[in-house]
């Protein structure tokens, strides 16, 4: 949970409120990012989650971005 919420709030860049947002988003990541891992592909784990949490949470920062434009 730590990293995640070091990712979180170095990408939300000082907004608070937004950084709380990515930190739900990045825990639901986590979990996604575990029930798909495949060991056999020797990836470690901590690789595996890293990129797919900081992809959820890029993604949802563009989906907000593009939400306020309408």
């Amino acid at each position: 949970i730590a990293l995640i919420k070091y990712l979180a709030y170095a990408t939300a860049k000082g907004n608070y409120a937004l950084g709380a947002e990515l930190v739900e988003v990045g825990i639901l990541a986590l979990l996604i990012a575990a029930e798909k891992y495949d060991i056999t592909r020797g990836v470690k784990f901590t690789t595996y989650a890293y990129t797919k949490i900081r992809g959820a949470m890029l993604d949802y920062m563009q989906k907000e971005r593009e939400h306020q434009y309408y």
